[in-house]
């Protein structure tokens, strides 16, 4: 799990940047950039929406951070991530939740996925599974490559 850590870093310290260095309208926080007639980062308490959304309630964008929000890939306390989810409170085909549905996946606490594992889930019980994709993970995330032996030298 280092590696999504490092990914999940590498995706907020970006957001995190752009949300400094963006040129914001003079009413609201929302870019004055816009692709496809929405902000590029929209930032408001309440009802912002963006490729990329910060704030607390009802916020819906692509990249959504929020309190309770709604997008492709959402971190939040409450919310559904329709690709991909963490929070307490998630839904999406992942979820890293305490309390969640990960139709494809789910890791948590309380939830149910296709492939599921916590404390008490109701899915395909995956910890094997779990174990393998996280070295995967690990090494592909990893800044440094291990040196792999070729298979059948016996080395």
């Amino acid at each position: 799990m280092k590696g999504l850590a490092k990914l999940v870093g590498v995706i907020t310290a970006t957001v995190l940047g752009l949300a400094v260095l963006t040129s914001y309208e003079d009413d609201r926080l929302d870019a004055r950039t816009r692709v496809m007639g929405y902000p590029v980062i929209s930032i408001a308490q309440v009802g912002a929406k963006g490729w990329i959304a910060i704030g607390q309630g009802d916020i819906r964008g692509v990249l959504t951070y929020a309190q309770a929000g709604v997008g492709l890939v959402t971190f939040a306390q409450g919310g559904v991530g329709l690709i991909f989810g963490v929070g307490q409170a998630m839904v999406g085909l992942v979820a890293l939740a305490q309390i969640g549905v990960g139709v494809l996946f789910f890791l948590g606490q309380l939830g149910a996925g296709v492939q599921a594992h916590g404390q008490l889930v109701l899915g395909i019980e995956i910890k094997k599974y779990l174990t393998e994709m996280n070295g995967e993970f690990n090494e592909l995330l990893s800044f440094r490559r291990p040196k792999r032996t070729p298979q059948g030298s016996g080395t």
